[in-house]
């Protein structure tokens, strides 16, 4: 899965594998977040926000964004991953 996440990432996604795509790996970050104890999604809430303080007795767990942001960065990976060895003319 990763392999093809990447592959698709550096070459850009084909209209038959984007919709699959994004609902498998959406799917699979959001089970590993729900997994997570709330104080540690709260702490990567907080780290991914742009707050400048932390004010709040209650701690902040906004899921969807912490599940934006790994998506995002594991794109970025996924992206600058070297897919040489899979390169069928080398």
């Amino acid at each position: 899965m990763w392999d093809e996440f990447c592959h698709e990432v550096q070459t850009g996604l084909t209209m038959l594998v984007e919709d699959a795509m994004d609902r498998t790996v959406s799917s699979l970050v959001d089970g590993l977040i729900e997994a997570l104890p709330r104080h540690e999604v709260a702490l990567l809430s907080l780290s991914y926000s742009q707050y400048d303080h932390y004010d709040s007795e209650e701690p902040v767990v906004d899921t969807a964004y912490v599940a934006d942001e790994v998506l995002q960065q594991l794109s970025e990976i996924a992206g600058s991953r070297d897919m040489d060895r899979f390169d069928p003319s080398a």
